[in-house]
């Protein structure tokens, strides 16, 4: 997070994916790269903690059997029920000291 709050300029957008705690906590820690589980409320806190501000956080992805279907190519809201969060947050401008 730090790194990426420095190379992004002022109003940059910054986009985040990763795991929902919440819909996938039984299964979480079998994907040995999962480290520190989020849900929208965490994520929305580590977003503000780092200076972004935070524009959209939401569920995103199909819910298990319905990718397979590609009906959500038809209901396009079906998109944003699945297992993950997307979140898209803005680069505030930086606080210079004098």
């Amino acid at each position: 997070m730090s790194e990426t709050h420095r190379i992004l300029k002022t109003d940059g957008i910054f986009i985040l994916v990763t795991p929902d705690w919440r819909k996938q906590y039984k299964s979480f820690y079998r994907d040995h790269t999962h480290i520190h589980p989020y849900d929208k409320e965490s994520v929305s806190r580590l977003l503000r903690s780092y200076n972004f501000e935070p524009i959209l956080i939401q569920n995103f992805g199909v819910l298990r059997g319905l990718g397979r279907t590609g009906i959500w190519k038809l209901i396009k809201p079906l998109m944003f029920t699945g297992l993950d969060i997307l979140s898209v947050s803005k680069k505030k401008e930086e606080i210079k000291n004098n």
